[in-house]
């Protein structure tokens, strides 16, 4: 089994509701390293969690997905006016929007602090353009805010033990899944 197949069967056991340790401990033959094997079962929210946060979640990926759609109408003119090999520069930000939005789709527990982190810097990006202050970039100011707001909340309520690096660990070094 390659990780993918490793890591949807890991998922599926899990929305079958057999705790994360368990789970754990029934890939640890399979997978040789516990560090990676923590990963894959931390960064998966437990049965119950995902669906008390779920409608959350949800509204999280459909602002990811609005402001991905924000930022290609707003390119479209950017393209008009220069070169068209400037295509895919002006692209990189709306497809990183729907990198996020697939991962909070899907949710991943190790994407919601690095999206939090991203968005908070958005944030401090548009704060440092304060002379071209308009109302696009107050919306962008607000969209960015909800965005870092839901992700720190749900990855802290959905992912409880697991943090920037990896699912925590206790005293005795042993993975908190």
């Amino acid at each position: 089994m390659n990780n993918k197949e490793i890591y949807r069967e890991i998922e599926v056991q899990i929305n079958q509701g057999r705790s994360k340790q368990e789970v754990f401990e029934s890939f640890r033959k399979i997978v040789n390293h516990d560090d990676t094997l923590a990963k894959m079962v931390g960064s998966l929210p437990d049965k119950k969690l995902s669906i008390k946060y779920g409608k959350l979640n949800y509204i999280l990926f459909l602002i990811l997905l609005f402001t991905a759609l924000i930022k290609v109408l707003f390119a479209i003119p950017l393209v008009l006016s220069i070169a068209i090999s400037a295509i895919p520069l002006l692209l990189v930000i709306p497809l990183l929007n729907l990198y996020f939005a697939v991962k909070v789709y899907k949710k991943r527990g190790y994407i919601y602090g690095c999206l939090g982190f991203i968005a908070i810097s958005g944030i401090f990006q548009a704060i440092g353009n304060i002379k071209s202050m308009n109302i696009m970039t107050i919306i962008n100011v607000l969209l960015m805010g909800i965005i870092s707001a839901l992700s720190f909340y749900l990855g802290k309520k959905m992912f409880p033990n697991y943090n920037f690096f990896g699912p925590k660990k206790n005293a005795n070094g042993i993975y908190q899944l």
